[in-house]
């Protein structure tokens, strides 16, 4: 385990106590210095959910765009469906 790899994870994992967003994407409310508190390990599985979280709203973004823009040729019914 670099020391810079878990440096940007633990920043990244900041920027969203920073943002108030910790409970949407980890599912626990923290502060910056909950943040700073956090073992290594820690930060990693932060990370992790973080990571997991966010490729799961972009995935579903990406879903949605593509049905508008496939739905203009092809009709779907429910645009929800696509993304399950």
């Amino acid at each position: 385990m670099r020391a810079n790899d878990v440096k940007g994870e633990r920043r990244a994992v900041g920027t969203l106590a920073v943002l108030g967003t910790t409970n949407d994407y980890l599912g626990k409310n923290m502060t910056l210095s909950d943040v700073h508190r956090l073992t290594k390990k820690d930060v990693k599985k932060y990370y992790k959910m973080y990571q997991i979280v966010n490729g799961q709203q972009v995935y579903n973004t990406l879903v949605r765009i593509f049905s508008k823009v496939i739905s203009h040729v092809v009709p779907i019914d429910s645009e929800e469906s696509l993304a399950n």
